[in-house]
């Protein structure tokens, strides 16, 4: 939102201070509570049950968990910037291309061809949001490295636009 004050505002300037702290609050946060996941799974696991198998499983599973935390936060941050720069596209396509065209196919490939079970599948899926994280953020640096304009919407036929220049 503050990066789409700022472009309305035209101070690009702005703009591109809060997109770069946005996303250093985000990738920081985040790598914050991957430690914690990655340092203590087994604790986490037992906050939630007492099930020992259960607790296994969930120990295993809340590291990978921890890596996809940094991944997520990018991702969603980047996509968040791009929507107040205007460009909503770029997140939908990075998303359908990352998740369907590298998260479904290395999770398949790692948890039944390489057989590592449900571990695997979620590490196909670290590896989609690796992509779409690394995208969007790209798309960032680019997006905003250029020149930025306010989004102007045109008015269909037949109805009133009520967009200000």
């Amino acid at each position: 939102m503050l990066v789409g004050h700022a472009i309305g505002e035209n101070d690009t300037a702005h703009a591109r201070r809060v997109a770069a702290s946005a996303l250093a609050c985000g990738a920081g946060f985040m790598s914050l509570c991957a430690v914690v996941m990655l340092a203590l799974p087994h604790s986490l696991a037992r906050a939630y049950t007492s099930v020992p198998g259960v607790v296994a499983i969930a120990a295993t599973l809340i590291p990978i968990a921890g890596v996809f935390q940094v991944f997520d936060g990018l991702q969603v941050v980047a996509a968040g910037v791009l929507r107040g720069a205007g460009d909503t596209r770029a997140a939908m396509i990075a998303n359908m291309l990352g998740f369907w065209l590298i998260g479904m196919p290395v999770s398949v490939w790692l948890g039944f061809g390489l057989d590592r079970g449900v571990a695997g599948l979620w590490w196909g899926f670290v590896a989609g949001l690796a992509a779409v994280a690394t995208f969007l953020v790209t798309r960032v640096r680019v997006k905003l490295g250029g020149t930025l304009e306010r989004v102007k919407l045109v008015a269909q036929p037949g109805e009133e636009s009520d967009a200000r220049a």
